[in-house]
């Protein structure tokens, strides 16, 4: 192989990183299966916002999705509504750690994870809440950047009152 067909090979080929698994595609390849969490621990990690720092405005860090003490992530207890309950944290771009006061992921009826909520417990008269969806085919937002895992809606309440809504892109980083 030539040097020049070497680096078209290279330059063709990216590589996607998700909590779930790792794919190496070109770019003619489709997509045809779905990059939804199949199971529990790979839709568990730290989850950060998938854009230029301070670009967005926001006031936190990353969220992180942990597994609740007694849950097997392999045979994962649902909930009446059906959802499986989850615990993890909010940290601030100020150091602030906001542990989850409910959290919860939902399945599609054929077994992957689709949705995730979270509310944080109230520190110095503020909460966050995101609502959010796994992407089915994930997404680069900008070339060369990272892929977006899950979009959602964050909100930040102070003393009642709801501050900032926004609807924003992240990444995933798997944690071992």
């Amino acid at each position: 192989m030539t040097n020049a067909a070497l680096v078209l090979l290279v330059a063709l080929t990216a590589t996607i990183y998700t909590s779930a698994q790792t794919r190496t595609l070109t770019e003619t390849e489709t997509v045809a299966e779905s990059f939804l969490p199949k199971e529990l621990g790979a839709a568990l990690g730290r989850y950060e916002l998938n854009a230029p720092h301070g670009s967005e405005n926001v006031d936190f860090e990353f969220f992180r999705l942990l597994k609740l003490p007694s849950q097997d992530v392999h045979h994962p207890k649902h909930s009446r509504d059906g959802s499986v309950p989850i615990s993890g944290s909010l940290v601030t771009t100020d150091g602030t750690f906001y542990p989850f006061r409910t959290a919860s992921l939902r399945t599609r009826a054929t077994g992957e994870y689709e949705d995730i909520e979270f509310v944080t417990t109230m520190i110095h008269g503020v909460t966050y809440q995101f609502k959010g969806k796994f992407l089915e085919k994930i997404v680069q937002e900008k070339h060369g950047g990272p892929y977006t895992d899950l979009r959602g809606v964050i909100t930040k309440n102070e003393k009642g009152k709801l501050t900032s809504s926004k609807s924003l892109p992240f990444s995933a980083f798997p944690e071992l």
